[in-house]
């Protein structure tokens, strides 16, 4: 009886030591290879922004079919896929232009604010990759893992917003806006890995 005590004392001994020294060989490879994993986070991440994020409406009625790349939105609307890249530049050309209409008194003041919040938004997508590109060839601190973590998180929930927004289940056709949640929940994910590695700070 106490011989199968010792044995069952001995092996949780041996697991949470295995499981501690695995974790800290995956947490040393991290540091090792942060360079390299940041800059394929951003690699990934202007591929995800060459790839489709919305859909510019064009009417084609129900009995007719829409070509690929071209895919039915709904009722008599198709969508043709907008890259990220080509997204932003229509809503920067679009909110200059609301701008320039509203201070010459013709234009509406809500399409210039709905304007600026959309370029905010995609400020904001665009802010994470600048930053780890930044960290990848500077000293990592605590506090810096700590920023990118939450500028990554904020990037989750703003992608998460823009699929779910517009025609979810039309997921292949967008698949930019998932590939750039995919690597956002990577960046994350090796953001709060980089806590357990050592850190300045």
């Amino acid at each position: 009886m106490q011989l199968a005590v010792v044995r069952r004392r001995w092996n949780i001994y041996l697991i949470s030591h295995l499981r501690e020294a695995k974790l800290t060989n995956i947490l040393s490879l991290i540091k090792d290879s942060r360079r390299l994993l940041d800059n394929l986070v951003v690699i990934v991440g202007l591929i995800a922004f060459c790839g489709p994020w919305a859909f510019d409406r064009i009417m084609v009625p129900a009995q007719y079919e829409c070509s690929f790349p071209i895919v039915r939105l709904y009722g008599d609307f198709c969508g043709v896929p907008l890259s990220g890249f080509r997204l932003i530049y229509w809503v920067g050309v679009g909110t200059f232009q609301s701008i320039i209409a509203f201070v010459r008194g013709i234009g509406d003041l809500s399409e210039v604010i709905r304007g600026m919040l959309i370029c905010i938004l995609i400020v904001i997508l665009l802010v994470p990759f600048p930053y780890t590109l930044f960290l990848s060839l500077t000293r990592t601190t605590a506090f810096r893992t700590w920023l990118m973590i939450g500028v990554w998180g904020i990037a989750i929930i703003l992608a998460l917003l823009v699929g779910a927004a517009n025609f979810p289940e039309l997921y292949l056709a967008q698949w930019g806006t998932w590939l750039y949640l995919v690597v956002a929940v990577a960046a994350f994910i090796l953001g709060v890995a980089g806590l357990g590695s050592d850190t300045e700070g």
